[in-house]
């Protein structure tokens, strides 16, 4: 039963009060370079997005106050239409699911030349239906990504072709609220990011003080003297590699086991004996006195 205020549509339970529209129906397809990574430079004036970029540096916008892309030479710009603030800008391939169409959106552009290139979309908003900063949220929005799964062909590489992109639908909100919702986001993603440098700067305090701490450098209160050096042959035995049967993994096993094989690293790594996964013994001895 859908609640009051909302409506059944093709994609989904939305507000009575929004539209849907397609790719097609907001943006316009603009033309893009095929530069590969090769051709580009670091000096030039004209800067150049790879499709690589999008997927592996720029969540969700791409401020030129802040960034600095690859170059390519004057020569190369030839007839490419320069990005302007508010375009998206998205992947067109990819090689896992999450990243299908993943796409950011152009912030301060300024007076600065930057072109689109390898394997992406450029896309314009034809008619100003959506507002600045709500834009590089969209291939988010689970309806529509939903939409870019379904479409999605390849099999080692992902991708959705332009004329099916064209037919994916939007949810379109008022342009309040699609500000509204661009300025909760926004402060949310900053809120995380501040959040993740401070736990990067702690990871670097807790390395630091590892390395200070295990090569005795830095010593704890109460301790003093020469630390004892012993090869590792001399403090353990049967150094070996460990052996796994494969065909030993099980739900319900007793004794957790780890392994560097991707195929492997599960959560319902267990074995049911030590058996089945052979660990080597080491000698409790005090090394440092």
């Amino acid at each position: 039963m859908v609640k009051d205020g909302y409506t059944q549509t093709d994609i989904g339970i939305l507000p009575s009060d929004w539209d849907i529209k397609t790719y097609d129906e907001i943006f316009s397809f603009l033309t893009t370079a095929t530069y590969s990574r090769a051709e580009l430079t670091t000096n030039d004036n004209i800067q150049y997005l790879h499709y690589g970029d999008i997927h592996t540096k720029y969540n969700f916008v791409l401020d030129f106050d802040k960034e600095e892309l690859p170059t390519i030479k004057n020569n190369q710009l030839k007839r490419y239409p320069l990005l302007k603030d508010g375009d998206i800008l998205m992947a067109d391939a990819s090689e896992d699911y999450d990243g299908i169409c993943k796409s950011i959106e152009v912030k301060n552009i300024r007076n600065k030349k930057v072109i689109s290139g390898l394997h992406t979309f450029l896309l314009r908003d034809k008619n100003e239906l959506l507002e600045q900063g709500f834009k590089g949220y969209l291939s988010s929005n689970i309806l529509i990504k939903k939409q870019f799964d379904r479409l999605a062909t390849g099999m080692k590489v992902y991708g959705v072709s332009k004329g099916n992109l064209k037919i994916v639908q939007i949810p379109v909100p008022q342009k309040e609220e699609q500000k509204a919702i661009a300025t909760a986001l926004n402060d949310t993603y900053e809120l995380i990011n501040s959040f993740e440098k401070l736990i990067s700067k702690k990871e670097d305090i807790k390395i630091a003080t590892m390395q200070q701490l295990l090569t005795g450098k830095k010593r704890l209160d109460g301790f003093s003297g020469e630390w004892i050096y012993k090869k590792l042959g001399d403090i353990s035995t049967n150094i070996t590699t460990g052996k796994l049967d494969a065909n030993a993994m099980c739900k319900d096993g007793k004794y957790r086991f780890y392994t560097c094989a991707k195929e492997f690293y599960r959560i319902n790594n267990y074995v049911s004996s030590f058996t089945t996964l052979w660990l080597p013994s080491f000698i409790n001895k005090k090394v440092i006195d």
